[in-house]
């Protein structure tokens, strides 16, 4: 088994997304009376971790532990809309606990942070248990996949 690689630049930029409250994030929660502003969903797997951030005012980021990533995707209107409906989802998720942690998930792990208005929340689950529609955060990982596809569409559009 391969060894994973965690680059200080991967956790720089995950640890600055953990942290952002409502200063930082440019817009109110997506549901009116709601208290979401964001979702990081970090994906483990066996050699690196993929990160991925939505935000309420749409900016959206993926980091891979390996130090390789994107940034600034919400300035495409697709993947703004796909966080935004992130985050809609992201209000009604359960269950989900609040935390202060930072753990990286384990290889097939799925670890969700919303982050709120109040107090950062967490919640946790097999990946290959996320896929069922049965499985009680299995909208907001689908929500999650649906940003990563938009992102995904938007670099093959790009010439070169």
């Amino acid at each position: 088994m391969a060894e994973r690689e965690i680059a200080d630049i991967y956790l720089k930029l995950r640890e600055q997304a953990l942290s952002f409250s409502g200063v930082e994030i440019k817009a109110p929660p997506v549901v009116p009376g709601g208290r979401a502003l964001g979702v990081i969903m970090d994906m483990g797997y066996d050699t690196a971790i993929v990160s991925v951030m939505g935000l309420a005012d749409g900016t959206t980021s993926m980091y891979v532990s390996n130090g390789g990533g994107k940034i600034g995707m919400g300035d495409h209107s697709s993947v703004a809309l796909a966080s935004k409906r992130w985050v809609e989802v992201a209000e009604t998720a359960s269950p989900v606990t609040e935390t202060d942690g930072d753990e990286l998930p384990m290889d097939g792990t799925v670890r969700f942070n919303i982050l709120t208005t109040g107090p950062r929340l967490f919640a946790e689950a097999r990946e290959s248990e996320l896929g069922f529609d049965t499985h009680p955060l299995h909208r907001l990982y689908a929500a999650g996949q649906a940003v990563i596809t938009a992102m995904r569409l938007v670099d093959e559009a790009a010439p070169g």
